[in-house]
């Protein structure tokens, strides 16, 4: 990855304050790991379709070849139970990725073992262009 300049730097900050959304910068999609080295992360990014918000949910949209396949998480403020830490974090509520899975499957047959793989990118993935969408919109 290499060294980035000053410019692109984020400003450092806590994890709380990540998913509180206060960002000062925009942070570069390549801190985000969008494009990370999984076996499919490439072919989920170009059926990627966009990120639904409608309060308090988040819903990643692929689509190819006339299938879709939706992940959906959900925004929860968490408050820490023996001190007064505030989270706000994405819990998974639903997956229905089975019409672009079968697709992948087309274009270059899956294995077994590919399932396992194939899930942990579908998941990463989605939550990547999540996050990506609440720092390039801070005023959720």
């Amino acid at each position: 990855m290499g060294i980035i300049p000053p410019s692109d730097t984020p400003d450092i900050m806590t994890v709380s304050s990540f998913f509180t959304k206060k960002v000062i910068n925009k942070i570069p999609p390549h801190i985000l790991n969008i494009n990370n080295m999984g076996k499919f992360i490439n072919r989920l990014n170009d059926m990627f379709s966009e990120v639904v918000y409608d309060l308090p949910l988040f819903t990643t949209v692929y689509e190819f070849n006339n299938k879709r396949g939706e992940i959906t998480y959900e925004q929860k403020n968490m408050v820490g139970q023996n001190k007064p830490i505030r989270q706000n974090v994405l819990i998974l509520v639903s997956a229905n990725m089975d019409g672009i899975i079968d697709q992948i499957n087309n274009i270059t047959p899956l294995s077994e073992d590919d399932f396992n793989e194939i899930r942990k990118d579908i998941m990463e993935n989605s939550l990547n262009h999540v996050k990506n969408y609440q720092i390039n919109n801070p005023t959720l």
